[in-house]
């Protein structure tokens, strides 16, 4: 409930303290929820224990609370936007891996090898290229994170096709070593036009 209303009083006040409050409690519900309920479970998840996954996942959840209030900062503190999207990004792009390419689950000896289908791939892909697209166009985020952000979501699409573990952190690589004559050139018809 007070999480609730300082969400609301942020959207009727726009005032950044209440969001940030209402971050803090919000992140303080998830950890109780995730140490209350699946701590101490002894099951494997994605080759690791489901205990170090959910830190990922948690950290995954806070950034993603965290980055809208710090797109409602002043312009000359963009950088801070750029870094949790790009944070975010990186973490996404993990815990996909994990999921995707460790498919199996302990369990007391059950093993199963469905754990996290490619259409999800899929989704999570195109709607980190579409929200990437639409803050560039708002320039909620400048040229170069609009890049390396592309280049981070594009390169999950390698382990539809690729079986390999590594392949998603190597097609990253691969991504932003040869794509930045296109953000040059991208960038120098931009201020041309200007």
């Amino acid at each position: 409930m007070i999480s609730g209303y300082y969400a609301a009083r942020f959207f009727t006040k726009k005032s950044l303290s209440s969001y940030f409050t209402f971050v803090a409690i919000a992140s303080m519900m998830v950890l109780w929820f995730v140490v209350h309920n699946y701590w101490d479970l002894n099951i494997w998840i994605a080759g690791m224990p489901l205990k170090s996954f959910t830190k990922y996942v948690v950290a995954a959840v806070i950034m993603a609370m965290t980055v809208p209030g710090l797109a409602l900062l002043p312009t000359k503190l963009r950088f801070l936007v750029e870094l949790g999207l790009t944070g975010h990004a990186l973490l996404i792009c993990y815990i996909e891996n994990r999921l995707f390419n460790y498919a199996t689950m302990y369990y007391f000896g059950f093993e199963d090898d469905v754990m996290y289908p490619s259409y999800m791939v899929l989704f999570t892909t195109f709607l980190g290229l579409a929200l990437v697209r639409r803050l560039s166009v708002d320039q909620r985020v400048g040229p170069k994170a609009a890049w390396i952000l592309t280049c981070l979501y594009s390169s999950k699409l390698s382990m539809l096709f690729i079986t390999s573990r590594s392949v998603l952190w190597v097609s990253a690589v691969l991504l932003l070593a040869v794509t930045p004559p296109l953000l040059l050139y991208r960038y120098t018809t931009t201020s041309c036009s200007n």
